[in-house]
């Protein structure tokens, strides 16, 4: 385990608060249903999505640098009931090339490459950006695709998500416990980076709170800009959406769901 590892002591309040979000999985499914070969997901966490895309009968390998979050995955992959192909490593998305151990190789090809729900900020510099995009290119075959779904980082959005604290979620664990998100974010000291504070109150059945905290950093990319890092990788077109509902992006849009494609 990385010692900067964020993930590694909310893995479990990472995957309570994602089990009802299905809306990106949906639109994955459809968009994998129309293409051929396997599926790389680059920064897969516990597999929220890489599992159903592998239950569908694609094959699937993840990559992802938390240990914690892969050993999660893992026991997923073990737990299933369905037949399925699906693979886990430990890896840098930055440096696609040197990742072994997928069934398919450390070079691919795959059809599909994916970057889901805001995947893509956790690199926080330009440069670790346009590498994971660049890298994605080099590891797909000729007509394969790259979706990158990421926040579009509209004016609104930003001035409601940053300076001020959020109450972020609420969920009931199985044993009747509830737990409430937290959430403080604010202007890092590189542009277009946030500094992310999460809290995690677990409340008891006896009213005893135990907190969780965890810190990182974020970078946000506006259109424009991923639109160049595509091109500049080598992609030769690229369908823009604003949410999971397909609709066009536009600058004041939710989302910036990318679909670029290679010939």
């Amino acid at each position: 385990m990385s010692a900067n590892d964020v993930y590694a002591e909310i893995v479990e309040l990472y995957d309570l608060e994602h089990a009802d979000f299905a809306e990106d999985v949906e639109l994955l499914l459809e968009l994998a249903d129309l293409g051929d070969g396997p599926i790389l997901e680059l920064g897969c966490g516990t597999g929220r999505v890489l599992l159903p895309l592998a239950e569908a009968g694609h094959s699937v390998v993840g990559i992802d640098s938390s240990e914690p979050m892969l050993s999660v995955a893992r026991q997923r992959i073990i737990d299933s009931h369905e037949q399925i192909s699906a693979h886990v490593i430990q890896g840098d998305m930055t440096e696609l090339a040197r990742v072994e151990g997928g069934p398919c190789g450390p070079c691919g090809p795959y059809g599909l490459v994916i970057a889901s729900l805001n995947s893509l900020m956790h690199l926080t510099t330009p440069e670790a950006q346009r590498m994971a995009i660049q890298g994605s290119w080099e590891l797909l075959a000729s007509g394969g695709r790259l979706v990158i779904d990421t926040l579009n980082p509209s004016l609104s959005q930003l001035n409601h998500l940053l300076n001020t604290t959020h109450l972020e979620g609420s969920w009931v664990r199985a044993d009747g416990s509830t737990v409430d998100k937290w959430g403080h974010r604010r202007p890092g000291n590189a542009p277009q980076t946030m500094d992310t504070l999460l809290w995690y109150d677990s409340v008891q059945a006896d009213g005893t709170v135990q907190r969780v905290r965890t810190r990182f950093e974020l970078r946000y990319v506006y259109q424009s800009e991923l639109a160049l890092m595509l091109e500049v990788a080598g992609f030769s077109y690229v369908d823009w959406y604003g949410n999971y509902e397909l609709d066009p992006w536009d600058a004041e849009s939710e989302r910036i769901i990318a679909v670029a494609h290679k010939d």
